[in-house]
């Protein structure tokens, strides 16, 4: 029996449990922390926050609010961090501070460095740079990583003190060696456009695949491209679609959209329309323009999804909104027959026009067709002619088709 205990049930916690809640009620505030702790699935003393799977999120606010009380800095920094999401606590960006301000000035470095990012961005405080600086160079000089990132890039950009981009290569290798990989990232496309440094593919690609190690995706979506594109590496498009893999797992955009596009097209990878309708899916939700079109295009023509034209044109509309130009264009074709959508001119003349603007010379050719013919604006001919001579510079079929209309329709400028 007491071997099933010690071994079963200690593990679990099950054990630790009243040992925690007697250490809660009669010890110093680190027993109340670590109640807390086990509610929100950490055990460690650790900066992060990580919360319960449980829904015990508001045992764990008690607990933290109780040892906050007593002046715990670690527990008043994780009480701020409920109280700026809101799990367990009403949400409140007010009370969000003041926490974060108590756990800083005890010197508790991730406080310092969360103060530092709410004062540089005004989150809940009036926008400060030069205190949003003080407060990363307090987290600096306690060795959080981070925070030395952020001061590199302040001296990169010249944000709350003076541009020097000798110190901010400084600061950011200073972050990169600790562990930082979106330092090291940094470093990178310094040495990659010559920003502070003189232009170095060597050291662009060692920091960058340190970055890629250190599990930061969108070194691997660079990656990725690098070796699809031959820039500063030798072009393998198989080795583009390992790096795009790693940073789409991880939850890259870009790297989602390049391996969509990859199996979409069969470049380093057998052609797979169902995985790429899945990857461009993934991106589009992140908001990407280009996979939402791109996923569009799967449900028009049925490429690794059933044909669904409503899916189509309420994908299409996604990627229109983000200013992808095709998208645009399409969804204009789509109100204009009433495809997927109830027709409407006026609709679609709006979305060719966006499109239009873009240079998409059939976008360009619908539009003079709705100016000359009124179809959902008024008849312009002048404003056709315009359009059609848009259109008609241009090569393919759109600019073909404009330039028929020119020749039989006669219009004069």
């Amino acid at each position: 029996m007491w071997v099933f205990f010690a071994i079963v049930l200690f593990p679990l916690g099950l054990v630790q449990l009243p040992l925690m809640w007697a250490a809660g009620y009669l010890g110093p505030p680190n027993g109340q922390v670590n109640v807390a702790a086990w509610y929100l699935g950490e055990l460690g003393n650790d900066a992060g926050y990580l919360y319960d799977r449980m829904g015990r999120d508001r045992e764990a606010a008690f607990w933290f609010r109780l040892a906050a009380g007593l002046a715990h800095p670690q527990a008043e920094y994780n009480l701020g961090l409920l109280y700026q999401s809101g799990d367990g606590v009403f949400q409140s960006t007010a009370r969000a501070i003041y926490w974060y301000r108590q756990a800083a000035r005890a010197g508790f470095a991730p406080a310092e460095d969360t103060l530092g990012d709410a004062y540089d961005s005004g989150l809940g405080v009036t926008r400060n740079v030069r205190k949003a600086i003080f407060w990363y160079q307090r987290a600096a000089q306690q060795g959080f990583a981070a925070a030395d990132s952020r001061i590199g890039m302040a001296y990169a950009r010249g944000r709350g003190v003076a541009k020097n981009l000798i110190l901010a290569d400084l600061w950011l290798r200073r972050s990169a060696l600790k562990g930082d990989a979106y330092a090291a990232y940094d470093l990178a496309i310094n040495y990659e456009r010559g920003f502070g440094v003189s232009r170095n593919s060597g050291q662009y690609l060692h920091w960058l695949r340190l970055s890629a190690r250190r599990g930061f995706p969108r070194a691997d979506a660079a990656l990725g491209y690098d070796y699809s594109t031959g820039h500063f590496v030798p072009q393998n498009q198989a080795k583009a679609v390992h790096w795009f893999t790693i940073g789409a797992r991880l939850g890259d955009r870009t790297a989602r959209l390049d391996l969509a596009t990859a199996y979409e097209m069969g470049q380093g990878v057998k052609m797979d329309p169902k995985r790429a309708a899945e990857w461009f899916a993934r991106a589009a939700k992140q908001g990407s323009g280009q996979a939402a079109f791109g996923l569009g295009e799967a449900y028009l023509y049925g490429h690794g999804v059933p044909k669904n034209m409503k899916a189509a044109v309420f994908w299409w509309g996604q990627a229109a909104k983000k200013g992808v130009p095709l998208a645009q264009y399409n969804l204009g074709l789509a109100y204009m027959m009433g495809k997927g959508v109830h027709q409407d001119n006026a609709i679609a003349d709006d979305w060719f026009e966006a499109g239009a603007r873009h240079g998409i010379a059939g976008a360009e050719y619908n539009l003079g067709v709705s100016y000359h013919e009124g179809l959902g604006v008024r008849k312009n001919q002048k404003l056709a002619y315009y359009w059609w001579r848009k259109a008609a510079a241009q090569p393919g079929y759109g600019g073909a088709l404009a330039r028929r209309e020119l020749a039989k329709s006669q219009i004069k400028p």
